[in-house]
């Protein structure tokens, strides 16, 4: 007797692995890590990563969401919540996600009160901050040009890029 065996091979659904939720500095690099994702039937898998949620604003982008494991800036404070789908040539996975954190950087507010007021504005300016407005008044004890205040004070912990206010001596 002859059998006759006809074998239709399933092609498995492949499984999408965005890896762990990570937290990182804004304008820091943030690596996405499919390499967790499998497919039970061996075949190559095909990646596409996309944002489904960025903070307000942001002009993030994913250069190459097709990676396994591509990179993407963060602009702006917030989550960066990204999908990834795989594909074995036949058919998408599940769509798995990853949250991204993205937290300020904090600096330091420099002591700058007493110096002329460009080396005021450079130290601020090289420390990560920038100058707000500026307030001219007559002082008894500083001459021209001199910082007589400043705000925030030195030693404050303030988000970087924060302005700092001046007041300058007018003599």
């Amino acid at each position: 007797a002859t059998v006759n065996l006809n074998i239709n091979p399933v092609n498995d659904v492949p499984g999408a692995q965005a890896g762990p939720d990570q937290t990182v500095f804004v304008g820091e690099m943030a690596t996405l890590d499919g390499s967790a994702s499998v497919d039970v039937d061996g075949d190559s898998l095909i990646f596409s990563w996309t944002f489904i949620e960025v903070p307000e604003g942001s002009t993030a982008v994913l250069p190459d969401g097709s990676l396994e494991n591509p990179t993407f800036t963060p602009d702006l404070a917030g989550t960066y919540e990204v999908q990834l789908l795989v594909n074995d040539g036949e058919i998408d996975s599940p769509a798995d996600q990853v949250v991204i954190t993205a937290n300020p950087r904090m600096v330091i507010v420099p002591e700058v009160v007493g110096l002329p007021q460009a080396d005021a504005e450079a130290a601020l300016l090289a420390t990560g901050l920038v100058i707000g407005n500026i307030i001219f008044e007559h002082s008894e004890t500083l001459e021209e040009s001199l910082v007589i205040n400043q705000s925030p004070v030195a030693g404050t912990s303030v988000v970087e890029n924060s302005a700092v206010y001046l007041t300058i001596s007018l003599g």
